[in-house]
């Protein structure tokens, strides 16, 4: 996805920008009012915002990265075009900045613990509209017992069970200027937590069959890197990748899963546990990896299409033919004993909002009767599998969701966010 400019019509179409990867995007772009330069947003292959970058609106000259170093998710120019403003995450908390036009340093303009994001330049320059506030994601589990809260302290993310269910890991930021993603682990008996990996901007990670490794992805910079450590932090981290590899996963003999970028593309690649032997797992590109069935046999990943279509796919990870699971988005994930397969069709169908789709199989396996190019909606789903209705809390998605030990339990993240529109002056 790129910035283009056309006549009304779509006539008289030139280029920009564009980004250099196939999966990264410009999804946002504002135009200077002397129709000179554009502010661009961007988002890179994994999906994670960029700095934002000025460039020439007629495509013919150099784009330069503008504001601070860090995530930029919305931008706006002064009336007069002499200043740039920005929606940026530096260091885990959105605020505002602005820079001078053409030549000037970043300067931030919002302060506290609450966060900025979104700006609008009022028509005479002298404030801009921004929403302020705060956004807690905590972790629930829901089960026999009932639902209860696990995390109550910071931001909580991507949970996961371990093998025998009787603890849950997930990703906390908790509540100070700068925190990382640290990997954490409660005792669901106990409710004992502790922290597995401190210190450390972890973005994804998957824990072995066992439960003693844990093997994550961090972003400390530009690149992202893979490490590999232990859950009961006796050994020390060390670091196996370093050149923007990502989404890691244990494969079904010990070795690692992992996306690499190549000539532009994302593919599906596998190494040994020291880092070596690095090798690609399926020959076509890739968009995201999605999942992992309990023992490791299959992986499900979102591939590109023609155009802009994509679908859903599982890779057998030991060789063989990958199966469609379906056009377009859905998501899939296995139960912890690997006899439900969860599946959940992002359509229209109102019917089917707040639940998923969970379908009897042989451990770790697929279902049998998926069509060639998969399920196309949740009600065609139901019509050819014995699966039922598994209802999903519409707090919940299902990213952000995974099956637990016993039919009916899962954990989940629920996210609540506290905001207004403020007013900021700018003299």
């Amino acid at each position: 996805m790129g910035i283009v400019t056309a006549t009304d019509t779509r006539a008289e179409s030139h280029d920009v920008y564009l980004p250099q990867h196939e999966r990264a995007m410009a999804p946002l772009s504002y135009a200077s009012p002397d129709r000179k330069s554009v502010l661009v947003v961007e988002k890179d292959r994994t999906g994670t915002w960029e700095p934002c970058r000025v460039v020439p609106l007629d495509g013919a000259g150099q784009n330069r990265q503008v504001g601070p170093a860090g995530e930029c998710t919305s931008g706006a120019w002064s009336p007069d075009g002499v200043w740039m403003y920005f929606s940026v995450v530096v260091n885990g908390f959105s605020q505002i900045w602005r820079q001078r036009f053409p030549e000037g340093n970043p300067e931030q303009i919002t302060f506290g613990p609450a966060e900025a994001e979104g700006v609008a330049v009022l028509p005479d320059g002298r404030s801009l509209i921004t929403s302020i506030g705060m956004r807690q994601s905590i972790l629930l589990v829901r089960d026999a017992q009932g639902e209860r809260t696990v995390s109550t302290e910071g931001d909580a993310s991507f949970p996961s069970f371990s093998e025998d269910g009787k603890r849950v890991f997930y990703l906390l930021r908790r509540q100070s200027k700068g925190a990382a993603n640290e990997l954490w682990t409660t005792d669901l008996s106990s409710g004992k937590s502790v922290c597995v990996v401190p210190e450390l901007p972890i973005t994804r990670y998957n824990v072995s069959r066992d439960g003693r490794e844990v093997v994550f992805a961090v972003k400390p910079g530009n690149q992202s890197q893979i490490w590999l450590s232990s859950t009961d932090r006796l050994t020390p981290a060390r670091q196996l990748a370093s050149i923007g590899d990502d989404r890691p996963l244990f494969g079904p003999d010990g070795e690692l899963l992992f996306r690499r970028s190549e000539e532009g593309r994302n593919y599906l690649f596998q190494m040994n546990r020291d880092g070596f032997s690095q090798r690609k797992v399926f020959p076509n590109p890739i968009n995201q990896v999605q999942s992992i069935s309990p023992d490791r046999r299959w992986v499900a990943v979102v591939v590109p299409l023609k155009g802009a279509a994509t679908a859903v796919v599982a890779i057998p990870t030991q060789g063989g033919e990958a199966k469609q699971l379906c056009p377009g988005i859905c998501q899939v994930r296995w139960s912890l004993d690997g006899k439900s397969f969860y599946f959940k069709i992002l359509d229209n169908n109102t019917d089917y909002r707040d639940k998923a789709l969970a379908v009897p199989v042989q451990q770790g396996e697929l279902p049998p009767n998926f069509p060639p190019t998969g399920f196309r909606s949740m009600a065609e789903a139901m019509a050819q599998t014995r699966g039922r209705l598994v209802d999903i809390p519409s707090a919940a998605e299902m990213l952000q969701f995974v099956p637990g030990p016993e039919t009916g339990s899962f954990a989940y993240i629920k996210a609540t966010d506290h905001r207004n529109l403020f007013r900021v002056p700018l003299e």
